[in-house]
């Protein structure tokens, strides 16, 4: 099948005129709801926290009698890069999501500060630069998952020595962690990596939104005194919040999507034709119907036994005054095809006030091209079409497979993607 050109429209196969549309005010739907805001968590780094050197250590024996951690979101200059796929968290902000995955990056200085034998004054006897680098991917059906680690000493001085890396995480909301702490020794251009299990204990037709954070002590190992040492302790939150919930539909299993990321179903033509190509064009030509885009998104609503989705079918193909009237000679059967989708808050507007249309491959050009048989003008909020069975149900199907895979839940804004 060929790429989609353009759909022409057949305005000689107008079956009706608009002078005989009804003036009755078209079925209200509600006003789309705002995207989900992306998370308000604190910075992606805490900052800078200072401790004294504690005598009796090699440092201190050194001259150095105060030690400093300053995390800061974003990879540091001279990180190689990491190993794990934390290639959209390049930048300042240090962090980046999917719906279905996320990313950080920090850098971490350690100073060692000794003081001048002259003057008194502060200052620097050696450094170490340290780069994390965390990623996660989230099972959509799911009820735990991975994060990993990576940690790098990208740089440092002769007197630091090899770098002890404690890092752990913990979280909030319903949510527990199997193996949360990373402890390595790592010296001048080595990488040590570990990875953090999270699990959720969310219950039937609930959902809890979660925070991870994270704690970070470092400090040189010429600093580490068998006998007691000081640590810095650093203290953040990952700046994407995630929720997870059992609340999809009343079989569901439990799963977890990263917020701040609008929910999108995907309807390939080369699967589905007529029924996507009818999306498409409601998408491209109706202002008032344009649904699934993302200034005008579609609401989900929750109907585990099917009635209200039947309903909205059965007044925009059913009902009088103009009934739908199969007349399509196929090998398949003639069906009605509705957008918005009926199993959404905007479906339901009766059929007559409705577009009507016949999309249909031309095999001579490559082309889907659209039939008009009822077009009340770019303003309306709906299309009907004459779609054959199985690519109905195929695509229907597919929507109800992404509510799932994308954990859709009730009163939740999506979007439509018409893919090749």
């Amino acid at each position: 099948m060929k790429h989609v050109g353009r759909c022409v429209v057949a305005l000689a196969s107008l079956a009706l005129t608009l002078t005989t549309l009804t003036t009755t005010a078209q079925a209200a739907t509600p006003p789309p709801r705002p995207a989900p805001a992306a998370a308000t968590a604190p910075p992606a780094a805490p900052g800078r926290t200072c401790g004294r050197v504690e005598p009796g250590t090699r440092a201190y024996k050194e001259g150095a009698v105060k030690s400093c951690i300053e995390v800061r979101p974003g990879p540091a200059r001279t990180a190689p890069k990491p190993l794990v796929p934390v290639t959209a968290c390049t930048g300042d902000k240090g962090y980046a999501s999917t719906r279905h995955s996320y990313c950080l990056e920090a850098t971490a200085d350690y100073t060692l500060y000794g003081k001048d034998a002259g003057t008194g004054a502060e200052v620097e006897i050696g450094k170490s630069t340290m780069h994390i680098a965390q990623h996660a991917s989230l099972d959509s059906r799911g009820a735990s998952w991975k994060e990993q680690v990576e940690a790098t000493v990208v740089q440092g001085t002769p007197t630091i020595g090899e770098m002890i890396f404690d890092f752990d995480a913990s979280c909030s909301g319903q949510c527990t962690l199997a193996n949360r702490r990373m402890r390595s020794n790592i010296g001048i251009g080595e990488t040590k990596t570990a990875a953090f299990t999270f699990q959720t204990t969310v219950g039937s037709n609930a959902q809890t939104e979660i925070v991870p954070s994270y704690h970070l002590s470092a400090y040189s190992t010429e600093e580490n005194d068998p006998s007691g040492h000081h640590e810095l302790d650093n203290r953040w939150n990952n700046p994407n919040t995630l929720r997870c919930d059992q609340a999809v539909s009343k079989d569901a299993n439990t799963g977890c999507i990263v917020m701040g990321n609008m929910a999108d179903v995907k309807i390939s033509i080369a699967k589905y034709g007529a029924a996507a190509i009818t999306y498409q064009w409601a998408q491209n030509t109706l202002i008032g119907g344009n649904f699934g885009t993302p200034g005008h998104t579609l609401i989900r609503f929750r109907d585990d036994d099917g009635k209200i989705r039947d309903r909205n079918r059965y007044q925009s193909c059913e009902a009088a005054p103009n009934p739908f009237k199969p007349f399509l000679v196929t090998a398949e059967k003639d069906s009605c095809d509705e957008f918005p989708f009926a199993a959404t808050a905007q479906g339901g507007t009766n059929g007559n006030l409705c577009s009507e249309i016949q999309p249909w491959f031309n095999s001579a050009t490559g082309q889907w091209e659209v039939k008009l048989l009822r077009y009340p003008g770019p303003m309306v909020n709906c299309v009907r079409s004459h779609v054959p069975i199985s690519q109905n149900t195929g695509a229907g199907s597919e929507y109800g497979n992404a509510v799932l895979s994308e954990r859709i839940l009730d009163g939740e804004n999506f979007t439509v993607t018409i893919t090749d």
